[in-house]
């Protein structure tokens, strides 16, 4: 059933992205870049800053939903500690798990919201 929707969907996402790509463009932060030859559906809206922690605790203050997915490289999951072996340490690995968040981003995504998002991002920077 859903699937039917997923289109629909992907298009509301890529506009939500393109309205966070315009509107955060001078922000200190990496945003998520679209290859010419690639279409991105924007499952999660991946920002990176070395000051992420302190984003994520202005943002939690401003009452905006944020996410950071995957904190620790594998070679810091306690269960895999044993079990992967690197020949030389993923070291862009651990700079994403120390600089990445994800903003908000969904198909029904209200723009009200999403400029709440915009601004208190903006007024951190």
């Amino acid at each position: 059933m859903k699937l039917r929707h997923l289109a629909a969907w992907n298009a509301r996402r890529r506009a939500h992205a393109a309205r966070y790509r315009e509107a955060l463009a001078e922000a200190p932060l990496r945003l998520p870049v679209e290859r010419p030859d690639a279409h991105h559906v924007y499952h999660q809206f991946v920002v990176q800053s070395p000051r992420r922690d302190a984003v994520r605790d202005h943002l939690a203050r401003a009452g905006v939903a944020r996410l950071v997915h995957y904190q620790l490289t594998l070679q810091e999951v306690d269960a895999l500690r044993e079990r992967v072996v690197f020949r030389d340490a993923p070291e862009r690995a651990a700079e994403a798990a120390r600089t990445i968040l994800s903003l908000p981003i969904y198909p029904e995504l209200p723009v009200a919201h999403q400029q709440q998002v915009i601004e208190a991002v903006l007024a951190f920077h």
